[in-house]
């Protein structure tokens, strides 16, 4: 998934129109598949993906609920380009298409390049609604390809560091999607009732109150909000239901932190990393590390992600060993953007203790590394750069890992 792609939504429970469509955008855009028909969702959906051009399916038993569909969405947004899609050309669907407000009709099946040369055009005639003075709010992923508690202690520190330079009326969330599941709450010494799951399910009705008093606080202020302990319950989330949360989340908190250990890069995963302003992959010192990090890349890339776009970290760092972190970098292509030292016996005693290294040792180089890191990530902005610089040692470490 590219994140600099636009997006158009479908709403078709034919799996055949989804896959022409996708096939005739041919990766120029995200194509966001409504799991329902329903006037308001779609309409979250739209805000949350900022898209402008709808496909929505006629035909079959369903074109007359449809077309009401299509008129309630023009209603509330006038300003959507809707384009009807379906197998057949009859003329009675071509009226019914005009008739409810749609901007064009295809047929499924047609040539690639009309879809997309349509679409450029819908989105360069369709007018842009006023939109609000942008809120300056961030979203900051840690990704992971194995489980382990360095980047859970990464995301905790870096999200308290952040609330700790934000403004009184500003909100920081942590958001915990790793594996273990909950981690970042032992971290904290929290207990929590109320999941990720639960916000999805809840998601129409919130607003402040639900946030003060259904989220997890820690006593710094931070907000958490973590997976289920169970995570069976998240077999049915669809990508819709992430995007729309996520959308609704961000307008609520200035600095988003997204833990991400230790996870599979499904679907899911992606888009959450396409919906970031940074994504940072964590990997540590050692052969190991390197090498699943470089198949948890590939993977990204094979599925149109541009992981050009991911920094990286590399954790207990120590310029005593053999393959020093420029030498990671140049193996996993990538742009270094800090090291962490081990501080092994500090980090310990903070995990055992529910507390953080800001409390227990503020002057720990571990602490000072990761203000210099927040440091570097208030500052940037667009993708990272990488500098290439090729150690004496990288080649023989390269051979090791392939």
């Amino acid at each position: 998934m590219n994140p600099a792609a636009g997006s158009v939504i479908v709403v078709s429970d034919r799996e055949d129109y989804v896959q022409w469509l996708i096939s005739a955008l041919d990766r120029e855009r995200e194509v966001v598949i409504a799991d329902e028909d329903a006037v308001e969702r779609i309409l979250m959906l739209v805000d949350a993906s900022s898209a402008s051009v709808l496909f929505v399916q006629l035909g079959g038993g369903e074109t007359h609920s449809h077309a009401t569909l299509i008129e309630g969405l023009l209603a509330v947004k006038p300003g959507l380009a809707i384009v009807a899609i379906s197998t057949s050309d009859e003329s009675g669907l071509l009226l019914s298409a005009m008739r409810a407000g749609a901007r064009d009709f295809l047929r499924v099946g047609s040539d690639p390049r009309d879809v997309l040369s349509l679409v450029h055009h819908l989105e360069e005639k369709t007018p842009r609604e006023a939109q609000p003075p942008a809120v300056q709010n961030k979203v900051f992923s840690f990704l992971s390809s194995r489980p382990y508690e360095g980047v859970t202690t990464l995301a905790v520190h870096a999200a308290l560091e952040m609330l700790d330079r934000v403004e009184a009326d500003e909100q920081v969330l942590l958001l915990d999607l790793g594996m273990p599941p909950a981690d970042t709450l032992l971290t904290l010494d929290l207990k929590s009732s109320y999941s990720f799951l639960d916000a999805i399910r809840s998601v129409r009705r919130f607003d402040q109150t639900l946030i003060r008093t259904a989220f997890t606080r820690h006593e710094s202020g931070l907000t958490v909000l973590s997976l289920p302990e169970d995570i069976k319950g998240m077999e049915g989330v669809t990508a819709a239901d992430v995007m729309i949360l996520l959308n609704v989340l961000r307008s609520y908190f200035s600095r988003m932190v997204v833990h991400l250990g230790g996870v599979n890069p499904t679907d899911f995963v992606r888009l959450i990393l396409s919906k970031s302003d940074r994504t940072m992959l964590v990997v540590e010192q050692s052969v190991p590390s390197c090498k699943s990090g470089r198949q948890l890349l590939d993977h990204l890339a094979s599925h149109d992600y541009l992981v050009e776009s991911i920094g990286l970290i590399v954790d207990r760092y120590s310029a005593e060993v053999g393959l020093n972190a420029d030498d990671i970098a140049e193996l996993l292509g990538m742009t270094l953007v800090h090291t962490l030292p081990p501080s092994g016996m500090v980090r310990l005693k903070a995990l055992n203790a529910g507390r953080s290294i800001f409390d227990i040792a503020p002057s720990d180089p571990y602490a000072r590394g990761v203000r210099a890191l927040v440091d570097k990530l208030s500052e940037s902005s667009g993708s990272w750069k990488r500098e290439t610089a090729a150690g004496p040692i990288w080649r023989r470490w390269l051979d090791r890992l392939f």
